[in-house]
């Protein structure tokens, strides 16, 4: 190569160099979080998410991250550490967006966290659609970009590891003045008053270990979440009060959401809206599969009549 024809090719490199540099990066790194300790279905969704991602041909990489790993991220503040650049995506319960949110935005989340307001999927995701310009707005004014929503994770229903009596009304719940493990209860109170129960705060993680400690009486989670974490062995009565749908929202930092490529964007809004209707198919079949384990376990399944 004589001298003028290196120079050009040098020139060349240069600006490809400089033009790469300069624009978004093709390749991106997804980090999700999930609590340690848990078989969590969320890890499951977001192997979904990667299937999806990987039969387009994207070049979007999903990481799963736990407390034990990045024990600076705790069940709960996953928003503040979007917020501050340590996780790219979470999922965001509307009990956790009650504590960030004021005034009609507050009430919209309140909805769906109060009991016996929302009682199937169905109607949930009506409800999402209806008010999703509001919480699209609610999410983008603290940094975040919702990429898909709602996501199912069941119906809440009542576990209780000591009472035997067949509970078939809300009025006999109520009598029994239950201790009741909540998760939070700033955000969960309207659970423990609709139960007339007496809360007692205990983060998912150290669920077991204190329902061995004799706690609490009773606890609300999903059948899935309940399966997951070991807890169907523990109960003697499962009351399906189904309460609450139990949902979440895959919600991603606007800054980093802005770095992806408009292809990379669509990639990502597609992979999610797949993998939430397998999650949402997911849940309901195994809602059935744990109820019919539970029944073969022994475990007394109460129905209310009211």
């Amino acid at each position: 190569m004589n001298k003028k024809n290196f120079w050009k090719v040098t020139t060349l490199c240069s600006a490809f160099a400089f033009f790469l540099s300069t624009s978004p990066s093709s390749a991106f790194k997804i980090d999700c979080f999930t609590p340690s300790g848990i078989k969590s279905a969320n890890a499951i969704f977001f192997n979904s998410i990667q299937h999806e991602l990987t039969i387009s041909n994207s070049d979007l990489k999903i990481e799963i991250l736990n407390s034990e790993t990045n024990p600076e991220i705790i069940q709960g503040n996953e928003i503040e550490a979007m917020q501050a650049g340590k996780l790219t995506v979470a999922l965001p319960s509307p009990q956790d967006m009650l504590k960030r949110t004021q005034g009609e935005a507050h009430e919209i989340f309140k909805e769906m966290a109060v009991p016996n307001k929302i009682k199937t999927n169905q109607e949930l995701k009506e409800y999402w659609t209806k008010n999703l310009p509001k919480i699209e707005k609610a999410f983008t004014d603290m940094g975040l970009k919702v990429i898909g929503a709602p996501l199912y994770h069941g119906s809440r229903n009542l576990h209780l590891v000591g009472c035997k009596e067949p509970l078939t009304t809300l009025e006999a719940i109520r009598k029994l003045k239950l201790r009741l493990r909540l998760p939070d209860i700033k955000n969960w109170q309207d659970v423990a008053d609709y139960f007339h129960a007496q809360p007692v705060e205990i983060k998912h993680p150290e669920l077991a270990k204190a329902l061995d400690e004799g706690k609490f009486d009773a606890f609300e989670v999903t059948y899935t979440d309940m399966d997951a974490a070991g807890l169907d062995k523990k109960i003697v009565q499962t009351v399906s009060t189904r309460h609450l749908v139990g949902t979440v929202f895959f919600v991603m930092s606007l800054a980093k959401f802005n770095k992806l490529t408009k292809t990379q964007q669509q990639q990502l809004e597609t992979a999610v809206a797949k993998a939430i209707e397998q999650n949402d198919s997911f849940r309901m079949e195994q809602e059935k599969r744990i109820l019919e384990k539970l029944k073969k376990d022994g475990v007394m399944i109460s129905e209310l009549k009211d």
